[in-house]
This record gives structure tokens, sequence and C-alpha cells, in this order.
């Protein structure tokens, strides 16, 4: 269940958008409206209250780009996705650059696209916690887990895609086996370890569809890295996910007593 505030003064709009969010079946939405920015505010301020924010920049009480840095100020990092009128796509780059994750715009019949947009993030972390519980399953019960998240980025140019990676210290993956492992209900090793073999199949399939790509290498040591990319205009989730990594890095530290 996604749950999404759509912050929208039109009734009209409002209506053809909810419509088009009834059209996927693949995942149920529960969206709330506000009317205005201040009934959006009131909202936000409940804790963990929603997974998604779908914004028109055109408010009663808020206009232009302005809304969208008022509404991320009390969205606690939830993506916030621009609504904008037909001929307004520059408009909606803009946003992009302002700080919003996507946008749409209004008026296309269907809003096909609107269900993809609500479902990408969502499809992000499932991917991500497949990887950790991937890492976890070859953990052995009486060691205590030695894994690692950290932000993954290329060499490469500013556009190039962007992810994390899953360190575990498990008994690795031999060479002939590491694409083997990303199909359908194969298990590289371990056959002995419960699980349908679906899991990394998943993240694979998340990766493709944004964008991105899914691979597998030895990690130093022993173990391996199992690293989830993103590219395109979904490269967005890569650079979240990999700052939520230097955040919780960051955090860690701080509770040691470490230097970042």
């Amino acid at each position: 269940m996604s749950r999404i505030l759509l912050i929208e003064d039109n009734p009209a709009d409002r209506r053809l958008i909810q419509e088009g969010l009834a059209e996927d079946r693949e995942r149920q939405c529960m969206v709330t409206v506000a009317g205005n920015l201040a009934e959006a505010v009131d909202y936000l301020r409940q804790p963990a209250a929603f997974d998604l924010v779908l914004l028109d920049l055109n408010l009663p009480d808020s206009q232009g780009m302005e809304t969208i840095d008022r509404v991320r100020v009390h969205a606690n990092g939830l993506p916030v996705v621009v609504l904008t009128g037909m001929g307004d796509e520059e408009f909606g780059v803009d946003a992009l650059k302002r700080g919003a994750q996507d946008y749409v715009v209004k008026g296309i019949p269907g809003f096909d696209h609107l269900p993809r947009t609500v479902r990408s993030r969502t499809w992000a972390v499932e991917a991500v916690c497949n990887l950790v519980a991937n890492a976890l399953k070859f953990t052995d019960g009486d060691e205590h887990p030695d894994i690692e998240i950290a932000p993954y980025e290329s060499s490469g140019a500013d556009g190039d895609p962007v992810g994390i990676v899953v360190r575990d210290r498990g008994p690795g993956i031999p060479p002939e086996q590491r694409e083997r492992v990303f199909l359908l209900f194969q298990r590289g090793v371990a056959s002995n370890v419960e699980g349908t073999g679906a899991g990394l199949a998943i993240v694979k399939e998340v990766a493709e569809r944004h964008g991105g790509s899914a691979w597998v290498a030895p990690r130093a040591g022993g173990g391996s890295e199992f690293v989830i990319t993103f590219g395109g205009p979904s490269r967005h989730l890569g650079e979240q996910a990999g700052d939520m990594c230097r955040t919780t890095k960051g955090d860690e530290q701080r509770e040691r007593g470490d230097r970042p």
C-alpha cells in the first residue's frame, strides 16, 4: 500500500489524478488530499504518514518554485513529485533542479506514467531489502553479521548510473555462477539455506526497469559484493540510496565517537 499526499486545489485535476492512481492494479494507493499548503504542512507533521508527495505548484497560499522549497522543509526526505500543466515540461525540469524527484504532466489521458512514478521508490526499497536479506541468509548463526552497505558511484561522467553496494562475509560465489544467481529460482551456493531463489532475480529486474544493472563480485578478504545501480531518469533513486547510506554511516560513527 503506497500512502500518497496529493497537494492540489483544483477539484477536476484531483479527480483525474486519483483515477489515474486507481488504474495501478499492481499496487494499491491510499490518497490523502490537501487543497492548500497550510493543510499539507499539517498532514506532513504526522510522523511516517506518507511515502510520496504529489505537488501542484500553484496553490491558493503558495505559487511557483517556492512551493517546492516550502514543502521540502516539512517533507522529512519524502520524494516530491511535481504536477505541471501541458506545455510546462521545461518548468518541470526546473523543478528537478530545485529538489523535486520527478514531475508528471497533467492532462495526459490515463496518467499512464503516474503509477510508474509511485511504484519506482517502492521497488527500489524492495531491491535493497532483498540484497540485505540475502547477505544475512548466508551468515553463520553463531557469528555476528559482517555486512556493509555503502554508496556506489562509477568513476565516469555525472550521468553514469549510481546506486549502492552490499558487502557480506558469506561463502562467496564462484565466477561461473555469478550470472546464474540472478536468474529466477536459481541458487548459486548453499542449497540448504532457506529461500525460493527469487530475491536476486527481483533485484536485477528492478535495476533494469530503472536504467541500471545488478551484479556480484568477490569481496576483499572473503565474501561477496552485490551492486545495484539506477540510471537515466531514475538516477535520483540511486543518489537517494547513497545519501541514506552516508547518513547512516555518519550516525553510527558519531555513536561510537569516531570521526566521519
